[in-house]
């Protein structure tokens, strides 16, 4: 019923490299994209990684290499099908 989607925006005037990684069950899987300069990346987190019906996750989004590095901002939002809600993510420097 729940989607949950991400949106970053690259702040910088070179492209910004992003590693996402969705783990499920102990089983990780890394989906790397660029973000273009003075861009964003707008994506459901189901159509970037094959999303299980139930169960808990975690999306973990790493810049250029290691978390934390990078002029970027993010923001998570949850879809119930008929409003978004904006939950704000962990941030780890």
């Amino acid at each position: 019923r729940y989607r949950y989607g991400i949106a970053m925006a690259n702040n910088n005037d070179s492209p910004l490299t992003v590693t996402l990684t969705f783990t499920f069950d102990g089983t990780s899987a890394l989906q790397t994209r660029q973000v273009a300069a003075r861009s964003h990346f707008v994506a459901f987190a189901d159509e970037i990684f094959s999303v299980p019906a139930a169960g808990a996750a975690t999306l973990e989004i790493s810049a250029n290499g290691s978390v934390g590095s990078g002029n970027f901002n993010i923001t998570a939002l949850l879809f119930d099908r008929s409003t978004f809600t904006n939950v704000v993510p962990a941030v780890i420097f």
